[in-house]
């Protein structure tokens, strides 16, 4: 029997429109609609210019000339497009609007104040940037994507700041859903994250931290081993899952899939005790996946945290360790100065 908590509950719109409403026309139709209506524009501007004057006097062209042939291919264009209508059978079967969707829309309108002419306007204005958008994927987007990302990435960094602020096991399945319901593709969700990662931002800082607690642990763990006794040893396993605590977090951070490969060796490198495998892990896997400028900051961070701990001896790290946010780490580092007297 299922608890409550994994009851599902769908709460749905009654105002959505009905997924079984009658088509008011399909894509066909609407699309043979709008080339009759430009083929006749075409022609009515082929006809005036060809009245005008449409070849060559004694001067070079007449007025019409060149307004006559840009009619006679939109002309062209039109023709070639309704041939393409009458030969696709997929768009014949695709509704265009249905009758509810048009009701839905209207009283949207209406509940704006919006004016027929300025309702007409827009849907144009949308229908040419989705036309444009098609022909050239690498304009910039539309403003309706432009808030699409910008939601996205406050989501994203939502989900960030609580990976980074705990060490509980998050749901790493919720990144998933978080990209479906957005609609956002994978080089779009790279984008959002080099931006949330970029510049002097709060995360970027947080996670080059956590790099540093990473490599500082391995320095303290390599010390205390070279000097066995049963508090280092209580000490170091202490240290060592702080570390992997700090590897899952900076993983999460970076919205790295957990069970990739690439996750798997960036985690294999760092939880290594070979400094050359933890330096590759960081500047060879680690910076290469995240944006130049966050790459700086990790890069900057792990080498400043190597830099000092391999001058520190095993005291040093010790007192170190007694400023750690983990109550256990500090008890134990503090047993283990007052151990050696």
């Amino acid at each position: 029997m299922a608890s409550k908590s994994e009851d599902e509950i769908v709460v749905e719109d009654p105002t959505a429109p009905a997924s079984d409403s009658p088509a008011v026309t399909t894509h066909r139709t609407a699309d043979v609609v709008t080339s009759l209506l430009l083929l006749a524009f075409a022609a009515l501007l082929a006809y005036d210019n060809w009245r005008t004057g449409m070849g060559w006097d004694a001067t070079g062209p007449q007025a019409g000339y060149f307004p006559f042939y840009l009619s006679v291919v939109l002309a062209g264009a039109c023709l070639w497009g309704l041939a393409r209508d009458f030969l696709a059978r997929k768009a014949a079967a695709e509704t265009f609007v249905t009758r509810d969707q048009l009701r839905v829309l209207d009283s949207v309108r209406h509940g704006l104040k919006i004016r027929r002419a300025e309702h007409e306007r827009v849907m144009a204005e949308l229908a040419e940037e989705e036309r444009a958008f098609k022909a050239d994927p690498t304009r910039p987007v539309s403003a309706e994507k432009r808030l699409q990302l910008e939601t996205y990435s406050s989501a994203l960094g939502r989900y960030l700041d609580r990976a980074l602020g705990v060490d509980a096991a998050q749901d790493d399945r919720f990144l998933v859903q978080l990209r479906a319901q957005y609609r956002v593709t994978e080089e779009e969700h790279a984008a959002v994250l080099d931006r949330l990662l970029g510049g002097a931002q709060g995360m970027a800082a947080r996670l080059a931290e956590e790099l540093a607690t990473i490599e500082r642990a391995a320095h303290t763990i390599q010390a205390l081993d070279g000097e066995a006794s049963a508090i280092h040893e209580f000490l170091a396993d202490l240290l060592r899952r702080r570390r992997e605590r700090a590897v899952d977090r900076l993983i999460r951070g970076l919205s790295f899939a957990p069970d990739d490969e690439r996750s798997r060796r960036i985690r294999t490198g760092l939880c290594s005790s070979d400094p050359k495998a933890r330096a590759n892990a960081v500047e060879l896997q680690l910076c290469a996946s995240v944006a130049p400028e966050a790459a700086q900051r990790l890069l900057a961070a792990f080498r400043r945290a190597a830099s000092l701990a391999s001058q520190a001896g095993l005291v040093e790290l010790l007192q170190a360790r007694t400023e750690s946010v983990d109550p256990y780490v500090r008890a134990a580092a503090l047993y283990a100065l007052a151990a050696r007297g």
